[in-house]
């Protein structure tokens, strides 16, 4: 089961819920999410759950973690038949989505300020400049990994008026 939900009327709180006997768990794609998620979770189940347990787990370790799993039971990847064009256009449009509702969320690498915020000041540019080379980079890696060509972002840095900053040091 898939939840979006807002919390206190603001920020969407996106994640996977997975209920077995015994065990809600909660996946989300940032400590932010997971945070807010596991309040929501203990403030409708109070009294009905015990204390949360967490773990971080990066994007790559789920990867070796899938692997390992698909060779120790012996299973295949299921073949992809999304032809490539369209899964690429797929990639594109979910990234750009999410890309432009980043831009005005609070981002923990940049002090829990929105990158628009954080533009405004010297110190904040700088901070931004280096977060996007490092969005940058792991979509680099990324898509090498996957044999795709990476996300062009060179639109941020356009939005947030740093492409004169684009390959440079800050």
């Amino acid at each position: 089961m898939s939840i979006e939900s807002l919390h206190n009327g603001q920020h969407p709180l996106s994640g996977t819920l997975e209920l077995t006997p015994g065990v809600i768990k909660l996946t989300t794609n940032s400590t932010e999410r997971a945070q807010r998620g596991q309040a929501i979770l203990e403030s409708l189940l109070q009294g009905l759950i015990g204390p949360a347990l967490s773990s971080l787990q990066t994007p790559e370790q789920m990867l070796e973690e899938r692997r390992t799993h698909r060779q120790d039971t012996g299973r295949q990847e299921p073949a992809d038949d999304i032809d490539p064009e369209i899964k690429a256009e797929i990639i594109q449009h979910t990234l750009d989505q999410h890309y432009r509702r980043v831009l005005d969320e609070p981002v923990p690498a940049l002090g829990d300020k929105t990158p628009r915020q954080c533009v405004r000041s010297k110190k904040g540019r700088e901070k931004v400049i280096e977060w996007l080379k490092l969005l940058e980079n792991n979509e680099e890696r990324r898509a090498a990994s996957q044999g795709q060509q990476p996300y062009d972002s060179r639109w941020m840095w356009d939005e947030l008026k740093l492409g004169k900053y684009r390959g440079s040091p800050p």
